[in-house]
């Protein structure tokens, strides 16, 4: 399938004078929260480097008035995306890029770097917000504001962790010493230097690059003298963000699954397309990654459909699989 084109960047660059008007033509102000909602605010980091419409949709999908957005440009993109985010953010008081921005290597330092640093800013900027999730503008929500609310609450003031056990096959990601190559934009392995050991003791866990993380664990990862060490160390390490963070209830379709990828494969993940959406329906996870407009805008637009069904129906009820979460957290 041949990409087809988005709306060009610089269609998304105009004055704070025309928010209102974005505003109201792409419906933000229909994003009804319930009291529960209100109640319960969200803080989210969005990781984004490439194609405006694609971030702003996705941003549209998870906008709520409450809740408050930390978006993280990567330093590579180009000048026009990087304007057009700004337009885009500047239309509203609870969105903001980040402010130190970085070049967002795959696999690199800089990917959890970046997440690092929108924390930072969200605990700076808002003592409102509940939790915390770190999201991507190349995925898609598969469950509305509500429902996030009430399959977080059950979490209790805990954090979604599920930690698995190391492989061997995978302990060069942490044995060897690697670098961030900016000229290149890739991860280097420095020749015959093997890494120490993680300081204080610490016991390695494979996870996910996200995560559902409570306000006041969070406040503590810039103090605690333990995980700041081990921040530090994680700074030579292959693919950290796999190592730091847990497995979030997210719908990934490695190129190892048993269920087959009917779009493509893009560094061994699924892009999902049309031939997806029957299975994504009957996942119970809250995000799919990934997604690209460009390679199939159809099965995008359904997913939106989707959601906004699901938001009308779901408006002050509760979750209708709230045994499956409880059984998952194990409470």
């Amino acid at each position: 399938m041949h990409p087809i084109r988005l709306i060009p960047d610089s269609n998304f660059i105009f004055s704070k004078k025309q928010c209102p008007i974005f505003r109201k033509v792409r419906g933000y102000h229909l994003n009804f929260s319930s009291q529960e909602e209100l109640d319960f605010p969200l803080a989210f980091s969005i990781l984004t480097y490439q194609d405006a419409e694609q971030f702003e949709r996705f941003l549209k999908s998870i906008y709520r008035s409450q809740n408050i957005y930390c978006v993280h440009v990567d330093k590579k993109s180009s000048s026009k995306f990087k304007a057009a985010i700004e337009s885009i953010t500047d239309c509203f008081d609870n969105v903001f890029i980040a402010s130190k921005l970085e070049y967002v290597v795959y696999a690199g330092f800089s990917r959890l770097k970046a997440d690092l640093n929108c924390i930072q800013d969200l605990i700076e900027r808002s003592n409102d917000w509940k939790y915390f999730l770190n999201t991507a503008s190349t995925e898609f929500p598969l469950r509305t504001n509500l429902e996030l609310v009430q399959i977080i609450k059950l979490l209790n003031g805990s954090n979604l962790i599920s930690v698995y056990e190391l492989k061997k096959m995978i302990e060069f990601r942490y044995k060897f010493i690697y670098r961030e190559n900016l000229n290149f934009f890739r991860v280097e392995k420095g020749k015959f230097l093997e890494n120490n050991s993680p300081p204080h003791g610490i016991r390695l866990g494979k996870g996910s690059a996200y995560n559902i993380m409570e306000r006041g664990f969070l406040e503590n990862i810039f103090t605690n003298k333990k995980i700041v060490d081990f921040v530090e160390w994680l700074k030579k390490t292959f693919s950290p963000d796999e190592l730091v963070k847990q497995q979030l209830i997210r719908t990934i379709i490695w190129k190892s699954s048993k269920y087959k990828c009917q779009g493509f494969y893009r560094h061994a993940i699924c892009i999902y397309s049309v031939g997806d959406l029957a299975f994504l329906n009957k996942r119970k996870n809250l995000f799919a990654n990934k997604f690209l407009i460009s390679y199939d805008p159809i099965s995008y637009q359904c997913m939106e459909e989707r959601l906004n069904k699901r938001s009308l129906i779901n408006q002050d009820q509760n979750i209708s699989d709230k045994n499956y979460f409880l059984s998952y957290f194990k409470l």
